[in-house]
Formats: structure tokens, C-alpha cells, sequence
């Protein structure tokens, strides 16, 4: 017979995994209890006695491990791309590169490549939308205001 695992599901519906241990309450009762439950309901990160970086019952580890466990998690996903057939001259990327991939160059790239004319649309196209909004926001509070004086608007 094997080990018991925690059945508890956690955040996102992850089983909790943890070992279950058998013990008594005050009156006798046998109870089951989950180490990695108890820690995450009082807030306690997973490796260490700080308290976590984030929800209380949600979040397990504390922003340091946390940085260990999205860096690891990196790296295995890295692992991972070596064994596959990647194309030729593809570099290597670095954990911080690779946390980077789809993130930090969209709005700057997509900004180099637009000619004049085109900025000069887009910005035409937000004042348009901010001066509708505006006029929007005037046209509620004119109707509250006559609504309050008791005139139908």
C-alpha cells in the first residue's frame, strides 16, 4: 500500500498532492491533515516560514521562491526546446530573454514601423474618441441635472 495523498484541490483545480497524516483532536477523533494545505490556508510559503507574496489561501510561495519557481520553470521549458528540432541559428536564450517572449516590444515595434500619415490617423482617430467621451459625460450630467430639477429632459 502506498503513501495517501491530499485530494484537496487547490488554486486553478491543482491537486494538492501533499501527504496525508493521520492524527487525533482534543475529543479523540481521527483526523486527516495536509502539511501543504495547512501552509497555504495560513499564508505560509511552501519552503520557508515567510509569509507569501500574494492571496492568503491561494498563493504558496513567498517572493523569493517564488522568483526560484518561475526561473526553474523556465529553464525546464528551455530543456525542453534543446531536445527539439529547433531551427538553424536560433540562439539560446537566457532565462530573462526567455520570461520576455511575446512581452516588451509590441507597442514599440509596431510604432517604428508606421509610416507619418498613419500616426497622424491614429491620433486623429483617439482625439475623436476622447472628444466623443467628453461630450458624452456632458450630455449625462445636463440630464442628472435636469432630472434633479424635476424638468424631463
Amino acid at each position: 500500500m502506498g503513501v495517501a495523498r491530499c485530494p484537496k484541490r487547490g488554486p486553478g483545480g491543482i491537486p494538492c498532492g501533499g501527504v496525508v497524516s493521520l492524527g487525533t483532536d482534543r475529543i479523540g477523533r481521527v483526523v486527516e491533515s495536509c502539511p501543504r494545505c495547512a501552509r497555504r490556508e495560513a499564508g505560509i510559503c511552501r519552503h520557508c516560514p515567510q509569509p507569501v507574496g500574494g492571496k492568503r489561501g491561494i498563493a504558496i510561495f513567498c517572493p523569493k521562491h517564488l522568483r526560484l519557481h518561475v526561473n526553474a520553470r523556465v529553464m525546464r521549458w528551455q530543456r525542453s526546446l534543446r531536445g527539439s528540432s529547433l531551427p538553424e541559428g536560433c540562439p539560446k536564450l537566457s532565462p530573462a530573454d526567455a520570461a520576455r517572449i511575446g512581452g516588451l516590444k509590441g507597442g514599440r515595434a509596431r510604432a517604428e514601423k508606421l509610416t507619418a500619415a498613419e500616426r497622424r490617423a491614429i491620433a486623429r482617430k483617439a482625439g475623436r474618441a476622447g472628444a466623443a467621451a467628453t461630450r458624452a459625460r456632458e450630455a449625462e450630467r445636463q440630464r442628472k441635472r435636469l432630472a434633479y430639477l424635476g424638468r424631463v429632459a
